[in-house]
């Protein structure tokens, strides 16, 4: 695709839930030479104003100047906004703000909400946010089963309340995690589309430095997988357990 952008300026953000592969997908766009893609801008732990996040707008105004780059980036998690010391309907049509001053917007989402709940549990345990080290073994952990049909309930609830609310009326590009991430062979053609979205030239990516410390089987790393697995069964996330 020709480069439509020699004299324009690019903006782009990468929205979901945590424990989605945002990371992941940060990491790979950064692979091309004229895209610079931020983290958490939104973060909470870098307010000083007790978690909260004032003046939202202002931070983005900030990103025109940290990069010399034309395209450029950030990953926005929806808890985040919920950060934002505005009133709800603020909140709610932030992202249609960003869409209204020609912000493309990469919705990025898991599939499998059981797993996405497993995986918070797993990096609050271990204290393991992403792993770089291909050479971690995963120890089995215990999972903390109280309330967990609420959690992953609230989950869903946050998923669908993304697609049906917030992104209702918004143009995206769409990703799913197990589709376009979870298998490093399906990286080039994923990061083609992003780069097609974004109406830039396509390049090479670069290996990610993320690596994957559990397997496809729930069973390797859950201590009291059978526990679990019972309180699952027959219930309307059973599905989960086999949809990797």
């Amino acid at each position: 695709m020709e480069n439509r952008l020699n004299n324009l300026t690019t903006r782009f953000v990468i929205f979901g839930q945590g424990r989605s592969g945002t990371s992941l997908l940060v990491d790979l766009i950064n692979s091309h030479p004229n895209i610079h893609c931020y983290g958490e801008i939104f973060n909470p732990q870098l307010s000083i104003f007790n978690y909260k996040i004032f003046f939202p707008k202002f931070r983005l105004k900030i990103l025109k100047v940290l990069s010399p780059k034309k395209i450029k980036g950030f990953k926005l998690l929806q808890y985040q906004i919920n950060r934002f010391k505005r009133n709800d309907n603020y909140k709610k049509n932030f992202l249609y703000y960003l869409y209204k001053k020609d912000w493309k917007i990469i919705y990025l989402k898991r599939r499998n909400i059981l797993l996405r709940v497993i995986s918070k549990q797993l990096m609050q345990q271990t204290g393991i946010i992403n792993q770089t080290n291909n050479l971690f073994k995963l120890k089995k952990i215990k999972l903390n089963l109280d309330n967990l049909l609420i959690k992953i309930k609230n989950s869903e609830k946050n998923m669908l309340y993304i697609e049906r609310e917030l992104l209702k009326k918004i143009p995206h590009l769409t990703l799913i995690y197990e589709d376009n991430l979870l298998r490093n062979k399906n990286h080039k053609k994923t990061l083609n589309k992003v780069f097609d979205y974004l109406g830039v030239k396509r390049a090479p990516i670069k290996k990610t430095k993320y690596h994957r410390i559990t397997s496809d089987k729930i069973s390797d790393f859950i201590e009291n997988y059978e526990e679990f697995k019972k309180i699952i069964t027959n219930g309307p996330y059973a599905k989960f357990l086999y949809d990797k």
